[in-house]
């Protein structure tokens, strides 16, 4: 947190934020939903950035399947309390998603299909690996390959 600015008020998968970048106007407590904070991303075609990573790693892969109802993933709500500081707490209900068996991301299938649509910018520099991609982007790949098989991202 020293270098960000804020963070939202997600209770599960809050994103920290440094610079003018702001959530105004997002439902906080649906994760995952139409107006959450990861459609926000999606919107803005916000570049995710995976520094040191061995594969792609990002939370905007749950947005990008439950948009399209997959058989292996639904929404839960939780109840409990966000606490701002020592003091400072709120109860809430936070939606977010949950999958319905034991499957896990496919990420080296997803990273290599992002890279050939030209989406990824994978590269290794003095031994560390980089990749980068767009929210929207991702989505906008990915979408055609979920709507012929709905287990596409996961293994």
């Amino acid at each position: 947190m020293d270098d960000a600015e804020y963070r939202t008020n997600d209770a599960l998968h809050s994103i920290q934020v440094a610079g003018e970048y702001r959530f105004d106007g997002c439902t906080h407590q649906n994760t995952f939903g139409p107006d959450g904070c990861y459609a926000r991303l999606d919107e803005d075609n916000v570049l995710i950035a995976n520094i040191g990573t061995n594969r792609l790693v990002s939370t905007q892969f749950h947005y990008i399947s439950l948009r399209d109802d997959p058989p292996y993933q639904t929404t839960d709500t939780h109840s409990g309390v966000i606490y701002y500081d020592e003091s400072t707490h709120q109860r809430v209900s936070q939606t977010n998603d949950t999958f319905e068996s034991i499957y896990t991301w496919n990420r080296w299938k997803i990273e290599r299909y992002l890279d050939e649509q030209g989406v990824l910018d994978d590269r290794t520099r003095n031994g560390l690996k980089l990749s980068f991609a767009r929210a929207g982007d991702m989505r906008e790949a990915l979408e055609p390959k979920l709507e012929r098989d709905p287990y596409y991202m996961v293994t």
